[in-house]
C-alpha cells in the first residue's frame, strides 16, 4: 500500500483494474487493466468545480480523461502505480468521457 513517499507524479502512469463495463451494455469475461496519466489537480478541480461544483482536494487523484478511463460499475476499483496500491476509485462518469477524468482517493492522505 502507499506510503507518504509514494510519487503519484502528474503525467505519470497508473494502472485501473476492475470489472465494469468495457461499454454502455457489456461486462468483460476477463479482469481488465488500464494504464492513465495522472492529470494535475488543479486541472481536475476546474472541470469538476465548474461543471459539477465538486471539490477536488488533496486528499485525490485524478487519471485519464482522454477517452480511456473506468466505466460504470467500477466504483471502488484499485489503483496502482508500480505494483504499490495507491488508490481507489470514488467517482467514474460516463463510460470512457474524454472531457472527465476519474477521481479516486489516496491511500497516503487517510
Amino acid at each position: 500500500m502507499a506510503t507518504k513517499d509514494t510519487d503519484v507524479a502528474p503525467g505519470s502512469l497508473v494502472k485501473a483494474i476492475g470489472w465494469g463495463l468495457i461499454n454502455k451494455t457489456t461486462y468483460p469475461e476477463i479482469l481488465q487493466t488500464l494504464d492513465v496519466p495522472v492529470i494535475e489537480r488543479s486541472k481536475c478541480e476546474v472541470i469538476y468545480k465548474n461543471y459539477f461544483n465538486m471539490t477536488v482536494d488533496e486528499t485525490s487523484i485524478c487519471a485519464g480523461g482522454e477517452g480511456r478511463e473506468p466505466c460504470s460499475a467500477d466504483s471502488g476499483l484499485p489503483l496502482t502505480i508500480n505494483k504499490t496500491l495507491v488508490g481507489i476509485t470514488v467517482w467514474t462518469n460516463p463510460c470512457a468521457h474524454l472531457a472527465y477524468p476519474t477521481v479516486y482517493t489516496r491511500f497516503d492522505k487517510h
